[in-house]
């Protein structure tokens, strides 16, 4: 064999090398290349996933935030629409009960609320205050009611009271005063109907 065949099955030789070398070369690369691929899309795959519970989470702590914020603002307006209900009830509450000056049924009040007053302190000397106009009332009641009680001096007090109606009692020495009025009836009562109304609103 002469140099020159020699020389062209050694170039052939080492193309062939080389191209069987280049193909493992690039059989590698694309191995790599695709591991690559394969761990980037992993990567990618679990950052979309950590994305989307962020998103998750903002969204759910936004929602409980809005949540929270509208029960506040519910619980502040069905407050406000309570103590609203609670105020006119009681306005309205009040204004029937001082009403009852114009009615029939407010001399039996005044002689009822004379006598309570009287019996409750359980003085011998008591002074009865009451406005101007249940004065001649007061007196009309009054004999009836000293004969009950002989044993207690009662008088009418000249001092006119600054109330709505009824009567207030007080002993000798000013030192025990009973209100029996229709201010001291609706303060009773007042904490009664409220209840009643809340028990109602619920």
């Amino acid at each position: 064999m002469n140099v020159e065949k020699k020389l062209s099955a050694l170039k052939e030789y080492v193309e062939g090398m080389a191209s069987s070398d280049a193909d493992v070369i690039l059989k590698q690369a694309q191995r790599r290349s695709q591991r690559i691929r394969e761990e980037y899309s992993k990567k990618a795959e679990e950052r979309y996933k950590e994305i989307v519970e962020e998103a998750k989470k903002h969204a759910e702590s936004a929602m409980n935030r809005e949540i929270t914020q509208a029960s506040a603002k519910v619980s502040r307006m069905f407050m406000n629409a309570r103590n609203e209900i609670f105020k006119d009830a009681l306005d309205t509450l009040k204004s029937k009960i001082e009403a009852m000056v114009n009615t029939d049924s407010y001399k039996h009040f005044l002689e009822s609320a004379m006598r309570e007053a009287i019996e409750f302190m359980g003085m011998k000397r008591i002074s009865i205050r009451a406005r101007k106009k249940d004065r001649r009332l007061i007196e009309k009641y009054l004999d009836s009611v000293r004969k009950d009680h002989e044993d207690i001096e009662i008088t009418l007090s000249d001092e006119d009271a600054d109330i709505t109606g009824g009567v207030i009692a007080v002993s000798e020495d000013g030192r025990v005063i009973v209100e029996n009025t229709l201010e001291s009836k609706f303060d009773e009562i007042k904490e009664r109907f409220l209840l009643e109304l809340s028990s109602k609103l619920k």
